[in-house]
Order: structure tokens, then sequence, then C-alpha cells
């Protein structure tokens, strides 16, 4: 692993993603301006292959209509601090 360059990267000095070796997708990430953590994300609860219906992938559907098709949107899901 190549060190970052705090100059060209924000003071970011380390960045490293953890992969699932089962599914092949990130599991958990961090960035760090040596020594101190900046950030930490962790991903779960993945679906996959969530059989959305075809409609949703025409140019010209209205995404308004996802309640229609029982899809969540990101405006449902509660925000917290």
């Amino acid at each position: 692993m190549v060190p970052h360059n705090p100059e060209k990267n924000k003071g970011i000095t380390e960045e490293k993603i953890y992969l699932d070796s089962t599914i092949l997708l990130p599991v958990k990430a961090y960035s760090s301006v040596e020594p101190k953590l900046v950030q930490y994300v962790e991903w779960s609860h993945y679906i996959i292959n969530a059989g959305l219906p075809d409609k949703l992938f025409n140019v010209w559907y209205n995404p308004d209509k996802l309640l229609e098709s029982e899809i969540a949107t990101i405006s449902e899901i509660p925000f917290t601090w």
C-alpha cells in the first residue's frame, strides 16, 4: 500500500476498505490523518437481487410512482443525528 500524499488529498494520509470475502462487497472503510481517524463507515444488510421492476429502468419513468411499486425512497428513511 502506498501512503497518500497529504498535500494532494486534503490531509488524508491513509484509507482502507474491507471487503466481505463471500459477497465481495465493502463492509467497512476508514480514512485517517495520522494519527487521527477522520472517517469511519460500515455497510450492512445489503439487498442483493431485490427484484426491481423493469419499468424503473425506463428513462421516462416517473420516480414519484415508486410507492405504487412498494419501493421505499430515501425520503422514507428515518433520519437521526
